[in-house]
């Protein structure tokens, strides 16, 4: 599998977005970005490049994103909903076109996969903002999805997510692993919790 550019990402989540997504929500939408980002900057390579999301909808919408203000707010600002914002996000990103020259995708520090999943559990606001286990799927997916394309060995560790994310929809009977452990408990701390206990179990049979 090869990289897929920023645009050809939109358009792949445009045609099936519960592949890559948790819900056809813009905010699932933005979460499997910034693991997306993480990926490029870990296993990026120079030159490669991407539009600038923010400055596109900063032209689109005619306001600028801030420190308080991400370009997936001011979508949304315009939006019904953050279903009817993913609509609105993607309609206009269909016009874009690929930049004519290549500029470093992100300067964000490069994380391992393991080490990304580390990092969300100590800081997960930092992360992903209200902490939720799908908030979570959506930002692993985003790195796992990437780290995959290019990757010339594809981390051990995402493979062993992968096996671990088949068990655990195998064990629920094929409902998404993050719905299954969401619905077994009684609280997203204890849904996060429990994918945590299992990872570690995977990881160490690995």
């Amino acid at each position: 599998m090869a990289l897929l550019t920023l645009l050809q990402t939109l358009a792949a989540v445009r045609v099936a977005p519960l592949e890559f997504l948790t819900s056809r929500r813009l905010g699932s939408l933005a979460i499997f970005l910034s693991g997306r980002d993480l990926a490029l900057a870990k296993h990026g390579s120079a030159g490669w490049s991407d539009l600038p999301i923010d400055k596109m909808v900063e032209a689109h919408y005619g306001i600028a994103t801030m420190p308080w203000r991400t370009w997936a707010e001011i979508v949304e600002y315009a939006a019904l909903d953050e279903w009817d914002g993913f609509d609105r996000f993607l309609a206009p990103a269909a016009t874009w076109s690929e930049p004519a020259t290549a500029q470093p995708n992100v300067q964000k520090p490069g994380y391992s996969f393991a080490e990304l999943i580390d990092r969300i559990e100590q800081r997960p606001e930092m992360y992903l903002g209200q902490p939720t286990l799908a908030g979570f799927a959506d930002l692993v997916s985003g790195y796992a999805t990437t780290a995959e394309s290019i990757a010339t060995n594809t981390e051990s560790d995402v493979a062993s997510y992968r096996t671990l994310v088949a068990e655990i929809e195998s064990s629920f009977g094929g409902h998404a692993w993050f719905q299954a452990l969401r619905f077994a408990v009684s609280s997203e701390e204890e849904a996060i919790a429990s994918f945590y206990e299992r990872w570690r179990t995977a990881k160490g049979r690995t």
